[in-house]
């Protein structure tokens, strides 16, 4: 999946920040990281089915982050550069459709399981490509859309200054 992951730190709850290239998914991941959050990824994540329940895990430990202007992202590895926490895997329990809106302040809006599904699979649409594996994939995203609350994130500016993003999502996770 096109996404990246994060743990939140006091109920190492898995988050899930879903947007095309471009959206902030990067962006928030660095904030929350520099915030004290383990990461999964930043950018593309394995999901599988385990005993039930729905699994994340990274497939790369570097960051890549556009900057101001610049033609090329930047790579880093967070924990060599930040001394950031990396885990291997996490069960999701937030997924945040993330968009930029241009504004100044950022706007949460709770999303109806039907329209997590509706969204997952419009963010992974290569998933009923193929007949053979597109029931379990469904079957995939499905337990996903059941085991995490989905919200859209309209992220404006504010989730740039320093443990704001941090404190805006963990109070999103306390009511999920």
């Amino acid at each position: 999946m096109h996404s990246a992951g994060v743990v939140e730190p006091e109920s190492s709850k898995g988050v899930l920040i879903v947007g095309r290239s471009g959206s902030g998914k990067s962006t928030l991941t660095l904030q929350l990281v520099t915030s004290g959050w383990s990461y999964l990824s930043d950018d593309e994540l394995l999901l599988s089915l385990v005993d039930g329940a729905v699994k994340a895990r990274g497939f790369r430990s570097f960051f890549a982050v556009s900057q101001a202007g610049a033609r090329l992202k930047h790579c880093f590895e967070p924990e060599i550069v930040l001394g950031s926490k990396r885990t291997e895997h996490a069960v999701p329990r937030l997924l945040l459709f993330i968009r930029l809106n241009g504004e100044l302040r950022s706007h949460l809006s709770k999303l109806s399981q039907p329209e997590t599904m509706t969204r997952l699979i419009r963010a992974c649409p290569w998933a009923t490509y193929d007949k053979s594996i597109a029931g379990a994939n469904l079957e995939l995203l499905s337990t996903l859309a059941r085991q995490a609350r989905g919200f859209d994130l309209s992220a404006g500016r504010d989730l740039l200054e320093p443990g704001f993003a941090a404190s805006f999502l963990s109070a999103s996770l306390d009511r999920s």
